[in-house]
């Protein structure tokens, strides 16, 4: 049986060097979409525990009120911790 990862394999080999630039060029600025939507996904989920459950991702606990969250987590990005 033959996958559809295989038929791209192939596809991309029978490539003329022109085509082979012009897909990965669209494969790679796909991929950036792709990392900035799962960046900002991130981003959001992180936030959420936060706000909702106290919870520091980066400290790996959760506090026990917002205010335990603010007086004892260094700050809600990992550069901070």
């Amino acid at each position: 049986m033959v996958s559809a990862l295989n038929l791209a394999n192939l596809a991309y080999f029978t490539m003329q060097t022109e085509e082979k630039d012009v897909y990965m060029g669209n494969l790679s600025q796909f991929l950036q979409r792709q990392n900035a939507t799962l960046q900002a996904e991130l981003l959001e989920l992180l936030n959420r525990l936060r706000i909702e459950f106290n919870y520091c991702f980066y400290c790996g606990c959760q506090y026990e009120s917002a205010d335990a969250l603010i007086s004892n987590c260094p700050g809600a990005e990992e550069e901070d911790h």
